[in-house]
């Protein structure tokens, strides 16, 4: 997955990858007897990430490829720490 952010409408962006967790859930009837392993196919992978700049309006995106799962954003907090003003 790939975290996109600008600032003050720009149009270039600064990106950072992030790798999101893997998770293989087993299927019903497909895996061997005391063999497969069952799970809720579920991933809760936390990511934190540090990017800088400066302005009064930040955009953020996100780009991934997305196959045969979902993908859910589920809270963003961002942070400002007050700087120098031009």
């Amino acid at each position: 997955m790939v975290l996109k952010y600008g600032f003050d409408y720009s149009s270039n962006y600064n990106s950072q990858f992030l790798q999101l967790g893997d998770v293989n859930p087993a299927e019903y009837g497909i895996a061997e007897y005391n063999i497969g392993e069952y799970t809720a196919g579920v991933v809760f992978d936390n990511q934190k990430v540090q990017v800088g700049g400066a302005g009064n309006i930040i955009q953020l995106g996100i780009e991934t490829i997305i196959s045969d799962f979902e993908l859910s954003i589920q809270k963003l907090d961002v942070f400002c720490k007050a700087g120098r003003t031009r």
